[in-house]
């Protein structure tokens, strides 16, 4: 790796040469001084600092995916109107000109650079945010007093940056139930403050779950809890993956499709396809990502005209959710093999219920496993309760409200409760349950952050490459 100047070496870039000229980009570090993130190199033995939002941090520490020495982005990009997180998504998403690998099926597909070098891409994303991350705290470090005086004296402008630690402590013990409470704290550290406007503050958390009971409260009880998880399967996952790729090297395309295939199943929520009809009251959900970088969502929603007795909730519950293996699909009558349209009608349903057995098959059983995050506890009891399933005629409620669905053999022990028509559609794991309790929407903002960095990290990261949809 060598440079190329351009009259200062504050505006060194790297670049490849044709020529050997000895190494002039020695090392790239980082370093934070002062609460600055700071990037360092040297060259010809001296050492330079740039900041973490100079233009030139990209080219330095990512040589490979900027090869021409092109310059990244900065805040005096904001001027043209090209913010940080639109210029991620066009970096990892826009295809560049003459290209082309082959994907899994042998056809030609357009890419970029970001998309062939898949596993660096992954390492420059989480820095980049990191960087946007970085920007964000020190604008909010730099304005605390104009937030403080806003937020916590209402229309009293009071300056805060003067105040001593004993009057500024003091402020932030009025709202100490919003601070991050676990967070490690050094000698040189006070309390900090994280706006509402920052994703996975405590105070961004708080307002989230606030909205969502306060829409509960207003509508009334939830009507049914969904967890909807990405299928690394999918034909068109297959289609944009190269030959020696995984779907965990090409985490964009994990986003862009999981994002389209949800965004069509809320679709069809909204609008009654699943259940007789009713359309929704209100309807939340967020989006979490697993220990191994796949995504699923929670969601909760209320129905129009949903039942309000327990005879009415048993009836919805047997008719709207199952939790059964599939029965043998039954031989065609005389009338339908004499037909032609009864007989097209018979292998159209035979069809689908072969790919609804599939379906059970290969996402719907559950299987019990002591591994890392798996269900079993210390006894080796599941946790989610399904070594103790039982057989029911019908579907009813346990002594703690919870439903219990009919299950009508052995083979039904192990199915995951689901909606037929709503697993069809997903083709891949989709948990349906019946809820009817107010706390389900508690669950949704309690488990998505768990006061982990990464957490956040990957949430900032599924912005970026949803950004345009």
């Amino acid at each position: 790796m060598y440079y190329q100047s351009h009259g200062t070496y504050e505006n060194v870039v790297a670049r490849i040469q044709n020529s050997n000229e000895g190494i002039g980009v020695a090392a790239v570090s980082s370093d934070i001084q002062n609460g600055n993130y700071l990037i360092k190199y040297k060259i010809d033995g001296k050492t330079h600092e740039i900041k973490s939002t100079s233009n030139l941090v990209e080219p330095l520490c990512y040589p490979l995916l900027f090869p021409y020495g092109e310059t990244g982005w900065s805040p005096d990009l904001t001027s043209q109107k090209i913010n940080y997180m639109p210029y991620l998504a066009s970096r990892i998403l826009m295809p560049e000109n003459n290209l082309y690998l082959k994907n899994q099926n042998g056809e030609q597909i357009q890419c970029n650079r970001f998309q062939i070098l898949s596993r660096l891409m992954q390492y420059y994303i989480v820095e980049s945010v990191s960087r946007a991350i970085d920007y964000r705290l020190r604008w909010l470090e730099n304005n605390k007093s104009k937030i403080l005086s806003s937020s916590i004296y209402g229309e009293k402008q009071t300056d805060v940056t003067h105040m001593n630690d004993n009057e500024y402590n003091e402020i932030n013990d009025m709202n100490d139930e919003m601070i991050d409470g676990e967070r490690i704290v050094n000698n040189n550290s006070n309390k900090t403050y994280l706006a509402e406007s920052f994703t996975g503050s405590p105070r961004h958390l708080k307002s989230l779950a606030l909205d969502a009971m306060t829409i509960v409260s207003e509508f009334g009880e939830s009507t049914a809890f969904i967890t909807v998880t990405y299928n690394p399967l999918w034909p068109e996952v297959k289609e944009r993956l190269a030959e020696m790729q995984t779907v965990y090297d090409r985490t964009e395309i994990i986003c862009l499709i999981f994002k389209a295939r949800l965004t069509a199943l809320i679709h069809n929520i909204k609008h009654g396809k699943y259940f007789g009809g009713r359309k929704t009251e209100y309807f939340l959900y967020v989006i979490e990502y697993q220990a191994r970088g796949l995504p699923h969502a929670h969601i909760v929603f209320r129905l129009k005209n949903a039942p309000t007795s327990d005879e009415q909730k048993i009836e919805f519950i047997n008719k709207f959710f199952h939790a059964r293996y599939p029965d043998d699909f039954e031989e065609p009558t005389e009338l339908q093999k004499n037909s032609a349209a009864e007989l097209f009608k018979y292998e159209k349903q035979k069809a689908e219920h072969e790919r609804y057995v599939q379906c059970i098959n290969n996402n719907m059983t559950h299987k019990c496993s002591s591994a890392f995050n798996g269900c079993k506890d210390k006894n080796g009891i599941c946790k989610k309760g399904y070594m103790t399933n039982t057989i029911n005629k019908t579907a009813s409620f346990d002594l703690k409200g919870y439903p219990v669905y009919y299950r009508k053999t052995e083979n039904d022990l192990r199915v995951v409760p689901h909606n037929k028509e709503m697993l069809l559609d997903w083709d891949g794991h989709i948990n349906v349950e019946f809820c009817g309790k107010v706390y389900a929407v508690m669950y949704l903002y309690n488990y998505l952050f768990k006061g982990k960095f990464f957490d956040i990290l990957f949430f900032y990261y599924n912005n970026i490459i949803m950004f345009f949809l």
